[in-house]
């Protein structure tokens, strides 16, 4: 693992000061409290990306269109995974980049992986990479040639592009799109209701999921699906979830196409905000459990029903928030935007019941947790922000083990720039929602005080649950 503070020349990083990538949050811009300009990339490597989400479709292949400088961390990853036998790639040569000819050897290439399988897979990802960007590919030529050509398969349109990762949507936003094409709109169900775009999956003791059944509904999700077919079935729910933002922008464009509706329920951590998205999911409930039934009655009936959930729930949370706060005695606490897909949202709940959160890792807040923000500066205006890209992030001083107050990290990020063998080893908020999700932190919170982790020897490792999704 790299190191990131040592002697160079006789000189300890340890003293160079961390100036601009720490500040505190009375000071932090919203929702950039850093600047984007050179960054560092630390040694953590827990994250998902577009090669373990694309994995999440069943007899899919993944093509790779790119040189092989670029390639070669696609290529690693595959092997960690041990996915080779999903996983190909088409490395056009310089000559071929720059002589007109890119896109015919783009076709030519996927069409040779294509016929030398040993399997006819039922839809492809073919990524197409920056240096189509550079020569002003025609990418829907590319892509109308291999559908005239493999009619029987679903060609998926994904991007490895990095260069347009701050001017357009993502490649993971692009990618996410397209891997819900397939789901085209079926003859309704009524009891069907699906969960889209999301790497980890919502776990039937979910908030959602224990709603939803009370009306003899079922959440149906990727993770679920063991056929291609059975990933295109997911075409009769009525009504899709999302809770990554993103995935937004690929459930949005099919809620528009199907014309039916969609919920973005990002992953809220304090009380009142579980109440208001429970009740706007089980108002859309009541509504299409009766067309007829005006929105307020509906409404009306959703909130009695979230209330009396949540009067179950809350007492619950608050007894297991006792217990922690006094195991917690002594300890402060750090997360990251890694493990916490709301980490302010996260913060305001600890910090609201009385854990002494210093910390927060993160360059950048989804607009979202303005609210989390505005309640953290006006309680806890001392709180840090730290940047994990930051040049200078490289040079924050761990806490030495031992010597000076116990760090509790929720998140890799966190962990690895804290430097402490006590850690929540979490991503995406371990796929967890709601009130269920409080109670399963403060759970994971309980278990870390306990065990002693490696941070050195577990963060770099790629993909955290990946193998569980796709067993």
């Amino acid at each position: 693992m790299l190191k990131r503070i040592g002697p160079v020349n006789g000189r300890d990083h340890s003293q160079i000061t961390p100036e601009g990538a720490v500040c505190i949050i009375r000071e932090a811009d919203f929702p950039k409290p850093f600047p984007w300009e050179l960054e560092y990339n630390c040694p953590v490597h827990e994250n998902w990306n577009i090669v373990h989400t694309g994995r999440l479709i069943p007899e899919c292949h993944a093509i790779y269109v790119c040189n092989d400088n670029c390639l070669r961390g696609v290529i690693m990853t595959a092997d960690e995974m041990k996915g080779e036998q999903q996983f190909s790639a088409v490395m056009p040569n310089e000559r071929d980049s720059i002589n007109g000819r890119l896109e015919q050897v783009t076709i030519d290439g996927v069409s040779r992986v294509i016929d030398r399988l040993p399997y006819r897979p039922k839809a492809v990802q073919v990524f197409l990479v920056c240096m189509h960007h550079f020569v002003g590919a025609d990418e829907r030529y590319i892509f109308r040639q291999l559908r005239e050509r493999y009619p029987d398969i679903f060609f998926m349109q994904c991007w490895m592009d990095p260069i347009m990762q701050k001017v357009a949507k993502t490649p993971e936003q692009k990618q996410r799109y397209q891997m819900m094409l397939p789901v085209q709109p079926l003859p309704e169900n009524l009891f069907h209701v699906n969960v889209l775009g999301d790497d980890l999956p919502l776990p039937a003791s979910c908030d959602i999921a224990r709603l939803l059944a009370g009306h003899q509904m079922i959440l149906r999700q990727v993770q679920d699906c063991q056929t291609f077919a059975e990933y295109k079935a997911m075409g009769d729910g009525w009504l899709t979830l999302v809770r990554s933002p993103l995935a937004v922008y690929g459930v949005s464009r099919l809620s528009r196409a199907s014309r039916r509706p969609y919920l973005y329920l990002s992953v809220p951590m304090t009380y009142e905000e579980i109440r208001l998205r429970l009740t706007e999911l089980m108002t859309l409930v009541y509504e299409k459990e009766d067309e007829n039934r005006e929105t307020s009655v509906a409404k009306k009936l959703a909130a009695e029903e979230v209330k009396a959930f949540a009067e179950r729930e809350i007492p619950e949370c608050e007894a297991a928030f006792a217990r922690l706060r006094e195991k917690l005695t002594g300890w402060s606490v750090a997360l990251d935007y890694l493990g916490c897909v709301r980490p302010l949202s996260t913060a305001r709940l600890l910090l609201d019941h009385g854990i002494r959160v210093t910390k927060v890792y993160a360059d950048a807040f989804d607009p979202i947790e303005e609210q989390d923000y505005l309640w953290i500066r006006e309680h806890t205006p001392m709180l840090s922000i730290a940047s994990t890209n930051h040049p200078r992030a490289r040079y924050v001083a761990p806490v030495e083990r031992g010597m000076k107050e116990k760090v509790l990290a929720i998140g890799p990020k966190a962990a690895f720039f804290e430097n402490t063998v006590h850690f929540v080893n979490q991503i995406e908020s371990a796929g967890d929602w709601g009130f269920d999700g409080i109670k399963c932190l403060i759970s994971r919170i309980e278990k870390a005080l306990q065990e002693e982790k490696d941070p050195e020897s577990i963060v770099p490792l790629k993909g955290l649950g990946w193998e569980n999704c796709v067993e």
